[in-house]
Order: C-alpha cells, then sequence, then structure tokens
C-alpha cells in the first residue's frame, strides 16, 4: 500500500511540474520618445515708446548743463521667463582731445517710469559710478522683474561737468549703455566678458 501511495504521490507531483509549465500569462511593453528644447533669453534696448533700436544723438551740451536719454528695456526671449536687470554707463571722448577726461560726462540720476509717474532708482550728483540695478534703491537687492514680452522704461540724467574747459568744445562723447539681464530666479549675476559686466 506504501507502494502504491508513494506511485502516485510522484505522478501528482510530476503533474504539477509539468502543469504548472504549461499555464502563460500576458505581457506587453511600450515605449515613447519626444524632445526637450530650452527657451532663449534676450534683452533689447529700443528708443522709448517704438519698437527701434535705441540711437541717441545729444548736441550743444554745455559745461554744468543736463540732458535725459530715453530708453526702453525688452524682455524679448522665447520662454516665459521673467528676468532681473542692470545696466551701466560708459564712454570716451574724441581722441583728438588731450590727455580727455573721461568722467567729466556722467550720469547723475536712474529713474524707471512706474506706470503713472517717474521713479528714482538712484540719484547721485557728482556721478553714478559703477553698475546700477533695476531695484528700488539702485542696489543688488529686492530686484524689480520684467516679464517675458514686457518691457521697462528708463531715464537717464547726463551732466557734463562744469570743469569741463575750452579743449571739449565742438568735441563728442562716444557714450555706451549696457545693459544684462539673468533670470529673476538664478540666484547670482552671470559672469561676462562684456566691458563693465
Amino acid at each position: 500500500m506504501l507502494g502504491i501511495l508513494r506511485s502516485l504521490f510522484m505522478v501528482a507531483a510530476a503533474a504539477a511540474v509539468i502543469g504548472g509549465g504549461t499555464y502563460s500569462y500576458f505581457s506587453a511593453s511600450d515605449t515613447a520618445g519626444g524632445t526637450l528644447s530650452a527657451g532663449t533669453l534676450s534683452v533689447d534696448l529700443l528708443n522709448q515708446n517704438t519698437p527701434d533700436p535705441l540711437s541717441f544723438h545729444v548736441t550743444g551740451m554745455v559745461p554744468g548743463g543736463t540732458t535725459l536719454v530715453n530708453f526702453d528695456v525688452q524682455n524679448g526671449g522665447t520662454a516665459n521667463i521673467p528676468v532681473n536687470l542692470r545696466g551701466l554707463a560708459t564712454g570716451t571722448w574724441d581722441i583728438s582731445i588731450p590727455s580727455p577726461d573721461p568722467n567729466l560726462i556722467k550720469v547723475t540720476q536712474v529713474e524707471r517710469w512706474n506706470g503713472s509717474a517717474w521713479e528714482v532708482l538712484v540719484n547721485s550728483p557728482s556721478g553714478i559710478t559703477g553698475v546700477f540695478y533695476y531695484s528700488p534703491t539702485g542696489t543688488d537687492a529686492a530686484l524689480y522683474t520684467i516679464a517675458a514680452g514686457d518691457k521697462a522704461q528708463f531715464r537717464l540724467t547726463v551732466k557734463l561737468d562744469e570743469a569741463a574747459g575750452d579743449k571739449y568744445q565742438g568735441k563728442t562723447f562716444d557714450a555706451i549703455l549696457a545693459v544684462q539681464t539673468k533670470q529673476a530666479t538664478a540666484p547670482t549675476w552671470p559672469a561676462s566678458v562684456d566691458t563693465g559686466f
């Protein structure tokens, strides 16, 4: 009897092993591909209230006199990226002037249009040196943003110093206005090979 039970047990075990291998389950898999494209960030200096690139020509300045240079800064990138802004005004005198003093032309005030009035960002009667920032104090703190596709309007007060003597009569100062933007979420300003940045 034990032999019969042993034989039946072996047959059942063999059937289980053989039968267990005959079952099959469905399965499927799929893959998909796509692309990720980075947006672009660009900034444009424009004549105020126009789509034209910024150009300005001031004539007839006199020692102690001031003039205004108005311009817009457009956030023209393809990505929806708000930006912060900083700027720098520099330049050089006509090379025909012996030992010209570049500090005789100076920016004394930077203002922004807040939608209803001109608001002073930074003011220095002796001249603003270095970089100014698009912020309530003109410094790198509490920066304003310019949304993608939007623009900010600025006004610079430029002065010819009282110390400009006769050798500057009829001479030309080649002014350079540079601006740089960064993503508003970036913690620091990028390094740049541009003058002043």
